[in-house]
């Protein structure tokens, strides 16, 4: 077990982290800060970007990039007898394998 700087909580169990940690890890009072429980001790993280709710702004440059985009990943109406064909023997012999599993 490694020793670091050895604190005691105070009545409301609030502890210090020492200054030399704060620097080193950049923790300021805007930084929060992830604490879990594990097993017997706790780990505690800054965590310095939090994916937070899009504002209605966002929300619409995101849709906007959708509509742009919308040919690279739509599927098309169309679908050609080869695709038709190979969709359906790709179908009947993952039922065969079914079957036989």
């Amino acid at each position: 077990m490694k020793i670091g700087i050895i604190t005691s909580p105070n009545e409301k169990g609030q502890i210090v982290i020492p200054k030399a940690y704060r620097d080193k890890l950049s923790i300021t009072s805007e930084i929060k800060l992830n604490i879990l429980l594990e097993d017997n001790f706790l780990s505690i993280y800054p965590i310095y970007t939090i994916a937070s709710k899009p504002t209605i702004y966002e929300n619409d440059a995101f849709l906007a990039v959708l509509k742009k985009t919308q040919g690279a990943w739509r599927k098309s109406n169309k679908t050609d007898k080869a695709e038709i064909k190979r969709n359906t023997y790709e179908f009947k012999e993952t039922q065969k394998n079914k079957k036989l599993w």
